[in-house]
Formats: structure tokens, sequence, C-alpha cells
């Protein structure tokens, strides 16, 4: 029987969701994937701005039912001992910060579910801070892309492996969550 204890850390996204699963203790790198779901309903342009919008709720909602699934099968596989998920903030959408409360939801449950496995929340800006990305550089603010590309470098740099923004930007919310636990038991 398999005792490895695992390490699952989650960049949730409403189009596109990076896992990446760890080692507890050795912290090595076991897996990683991005759950990419397609949009069953298409948009077209003799659609008004209504129907769009209402086009693009529907397919979201599918995608985060996906998405939710493929996390779900991940947990069950590895039965991690922690979960370190990227917390969700308000932005200009008020109806994709509510989908993506929803994988916190699942996350919340399972540990509710499984009472060995405990969460952490990071912000985006903490965990690029626990991994040496910083948010900016001479007092002004990196563009997102640009945060998005230092993590492929840092996860290519650290693992000579080529992977696209949100399987990098999950590694890294692992790598923060050990290197925030090394910071603590070092004080």
């Amino acid at each position: 029987m398999n005792n490895t204890q695992y390490l699952i850390s989650i960049d949730g996204s409403t189009t596109n969701t990076g896992i990446a699963v760890f080692d507890y203790n050795t912290k090595e790198l076991i897996d990683y994937t991005c759950i990419k779901p397609d949009n069953p309903y298409e948009i077209n342009k003799d659609m008004n701005k209504q129907e769009k919008a209402e086009i693009k709720k529907k397919n979201m909602d599918c995608r985060i039912i996906d998405i939710i699934k493929g996390i779900n099968n991940y947990l069950k596989e590895y039965k991690p001992k922690m979960i370190v998920i990227e917390d969700t903030y308000m932005g200009k959408d008020g109806y994709a910060y509510k989908k993506l409360c929803h994988i916190q939801g699942l996350v919340l449950n399972y540990s509710i579910e499984h009472k060995r496995c405990s969460i952490c929340f990071y912000s985006p800006t903490t965990w690029r801070k626990a991994v040496g990305i910083p948010n900016s550089e001479n007092k002004v603010k990196l563009k997102r892309k640009e945060l998005k590309n230092r993590a492929i470098e840092l996860v290519k740099q650290i693992y000579d492996i080529d992977v696209s923004d949100d399987i990098a930007d999950s590694i890294c919310i692992g790598l923060a969550f050990f290197n925030k636990e090394k910071e603590i038991n070092n004080k």
C-alpha cells in the first residue's frame, strides 16, 4: 500500500484550472494537469448583447461543472493531506467570482469529509511573493501577462518542463506553501 502523503495545489479559473500534486514530505512534483473544458454553446454574430451574455453564462456554468468534476477526480485519486488553493477575489465579473467560490466549496467540503485534509488559501500576491515573483518593479505594478510569464519561467528553471500559465501557477502555489512552511519552521 502506498503511504505517500500528498499536497494538491490549485489555480482555480472558470476557463482553465491548473492542478499540481506534490509528495508532501519530499516536496517532489508528482503530477500536474490543466482542466480546460469546452464551451458547449456557440455565440454567433447575429445575437444581441443580452443573448451573448446568456450564452456566456451557460458556457461558464457547464465549464465549472466539468472543472469541479476534474478537481474531484484528483482529490479522490491522491487523497491529499493538504490542499492549497488560490483565493478568489471580487473583480469586475461577479458571476465568475461566484463560480470560483463553487470550486472553493468543493475543496472545503472535501476537507470536512476527510478530516485529515487541511486547506490553505493564498492570494495571488501572497503566493507570488513566497516564490520570489515580485508583483511590481520600480513601484510599477507588473501586468498579469508578465506575472504569468515569470511563473512559467520559474517552473522551467526548477523542473525543466514547459507548461501553460495555469499549470505554472498551480505549481508555484504548491511551492509557496512549502516555502512559507519552511519560513515558519525556521523561526
